[in-house]
């Protein structure tokens, strides 16, 4: 058996041709699109992807959250 890694979490998926404009997940992984309160398809997901696999590589989040 091949050592295969899955992740998945389907807690918001949707199948829809529409743009969606829900703000749902951890401001870390959050998209520019989701950032700016603009609508958005499922492009969103190669950011996500992107942001995780950085943080597997590196052991840590691309970006920091200001507070201010």
């Amino acid at each position: 058996m091949k050592n295969i890694a899955k992740i998945c979490d389907f807690g918001w998926s949707v199948n829809s041709p529409l743009l969606r404009d829900t703000r749902c997940g951890s401001p870390l992984y959050s998209s520019p699109e989701i950032a700016q309160k603009q609508q958005y398809d499922n492009k969103i997901d190669v950011w996500n992807i992107g942001v995780l696999a950085y943080e597997l590589l590196f052991g840590k989040a691309p970006f920091e959250i200001r507070t201010e």
